[in-house]
């Protein structure tokens, strides 16, 4: 044991001697040199608007037109109509609108009206032509699975009016007859609270654009009340409330093709 710790220490005393008869050989490690931090780079102006022509901003603005099919269910309309001897008014309609819509961060808001229109509905003596039309507020959020396509489910509140106009079309009166009913025309309004849930699928051109399809509910959940609408020259029984009208509730499904600027 001796022996190896006087080896031992022979080998370490050689080993400094010969450092320090050759100091060129000790290897000494370089200083680290500090490296600058990059300045950002600016956006230029040319790269700013391919984005904002490829649609990579954070906040859009597009103004939609619209048109489509909607349904609407009318069974206790088309009760007091056939009792008295209407035709049932047809529950399809084509309709046509548009909306503003505004989007930040994929969060989308949205002023939504459309006016639906039908075939007119006929008894002995008067022809009656019908629209149906709504107003919506719409929340909702866009999912960007792919860069140009964009899906998105909305929410909205809003009111959902229809107008009845009747026309006497085949009995011209008597003089007296008219002096007893001088209304040749007269129309009736029915206005409820609706909710609209829908989804959305666009194709985006940035700002040159956009075209998709939208589909949804429309939905009353409780009835609405009914009045005189407005008539030429007679303010005076316009918008009058009317008693005893049908618990109509005007809701149904709606797809409609959208395209925007």
């Amino acid at each position: 044991m001796k022996l190896a710790l006087c080896v031992l220490g022979l080998l370490l005393s050689g080993a400094l001697a010969d450092a320090q008869e050759n100091p060129s050989e000790v290897i000494v490690m370089p200083t680290p040199v500090p490296t600058a931090t990059p300045e950002p780079l600016e956006e230029s102006e040319d790269a700013w608007f391919s984005r904002h022509l490829e649609g990579d901003l954070p906040f859009t603005f597009h103004l939609l037109f619209s048109g489509g099919y909607q349904r609407l269910a009318l069974g206790p309309l088309n009760t007091r109509l056939q009792a008295q001897g209407y035709d049932a008014a047809p529950e399809d309609f084509l309709s046509f609108g548009g909306s503003l819509q505004f989007s930040a961060w994929d969060v989308l808001t949205e002023f939504e009206g459309h006016v639906g229109t039908t075939l007119p509905v006929v008894n002995q003596d008067y022809w009656m032509a019908m629209s149906a039309s709504q107003v919506f507020f719409n929340v909702g959020y866009q999912l960007r699975p792919v860069k140009q396509l964009r899906i998105y489910p909305i929410a909205g509140l809003g009111l959902a009016v229809m107008d009845l106009n009747f026309t006497r079309r085949t009995v011209l009166p008597t003089f007296d007859e008219f002096l007893t009913a001088p209304t040749r025309r007269g129309g009736l309004s029915h206005t409820a609270f609706a909710l609209n849930l829908g989804v959305g699928l666009d194709w985006h051109w940035g700002w040159l654009g956009k075209v998709g399809l939208r589909a949804g509910m429309i939905w009353t959940p409780f009835a609405g009340a009914w009045s005189t609408s407005s008539t030429p020259n007679d303010q005076i029984n316009s918008n009058a409330p009317i008693a005893s009208g049908p618990d109509l509730r005007p809701q149904g499904p709606y797809l409609r093709l959208n395209i925007g600027f």
